[in-house]
């Protein structure tokens, strides 16, 4: 395939084909039987797309960088070396999309380019907390509730509540709340007083490995928290030693007995 004459036409069939691509990579994407070698041999992309189309191709300074960071990974995927620079035998034995001093180009470097694709990784890959740690908090919560021979789901129209569980002709309903600190919805608070209902809270303390349930019902919320605050009523869960406390260490603000196996117990006797 390395006939200067072939190579030429295939740029010709390239050009009227993809106008809008002009790089050496894509024109072997069009034509990978035509290898990087014969164009080389060849007089180079550069020569060899202005014989074909008197234009000049797209530098590699246009590639865009996410798509170097994609076929870096692909790269790193390839060679199985992820926790150094790649270097240019590695790159180059793995049949690259773009030739080595393009990465080593970008970032003036190797290493700063193994650098930056870090970042970039990290930040890509790295898991909002915000946007899912809530509703992970909802189905660990489900599942507990299942493996304890409950029937459990999430519940569809947003009233402030977000599980049912039934059980023996008894139907509970459970907020759920992640995070040591946080805010409970005045509206629902005060929408579902007379309804039998457990506040979840899920945490993640940072000396335990597994994370901690606490069950309270309403009405050790509703006097622990008060209902003072307009819009938000805040609430904060406080590890002191082997105990736990809402809001302030007090005797009275001691919630250790609904911690785990002793709050899911106290769940099931409906118990305050």
């Amino acid at each position: 395939m390395g006939n200067k004459k072939f190579i030429i036409q295939k740029i010709q069939e390239f050009d009227k084909t993809n106008p809008e691509k002009r790089r050496r990579v894509d024109f072997q994407r069009f034509a990978p039987y035509i290898s990087k070698r014969d164009i080389e041999a060849n007089g180079g992309y550069s020569s060899l797309y202005y014989l074909a189309t008197n234009k000049k191709p797209l530098k590699y300074d246009r590639i865009n960088t996410k798509d170097l960071f994609i076929e870096y990974s692909r790269l790193q995927q390839s060679a199985g070396i992820f926790d150094k620079p790649l270097l240019e035998k590695d790159i180059e034995k793995n049949k690259p999309l773009y030739s080595s001093s393009t990465f080593k180009k970008r970032f003036n470097g190797f290493k700063n380019f193994f650098i930056r694709h870090k970042q970039w990784n990290d930040k890509n890959f790295r898991i909002p907390a915000v946007n899912f740690f809530g509703k992970a908090a909802e189905y660990s919560v489900i599942a507990e509730l299942l493996f304890r021979g409950y029937n459990a789901q999430l519940i569809s129209v947003d009233s402030g509540l977000d599980v049912i569980a039934f059980k023996n002709g008894n139907i509970y309903f459970l907020q759920v709340k992640h995070g040591e600190e946080n805010k409970i919805t005045k509206s629902s608070f005060e929408n579902n007083k007379e309804a039998n209902v457990f506040y979840v809270f899920v945490i993640n303390p940072k000396n335990k490995k597994q994370r901690d349930f606490i069950i309270l019902p309403f009405s050790i919320i509703e006097k622990l928290t008060g209902v003072k605050v307009n819009k938000k009523i805040p609430y904060k869960i406080i590890y002191k030693k082997d105990r736990i406390y809402l809001n302030k260490i007090s005797k009275e603000n001691d919630i250790t007995k609904y911690l785990n196996n002793g709050g899911w117990r106290n769940f099931e006797y409906c118990k305050v």
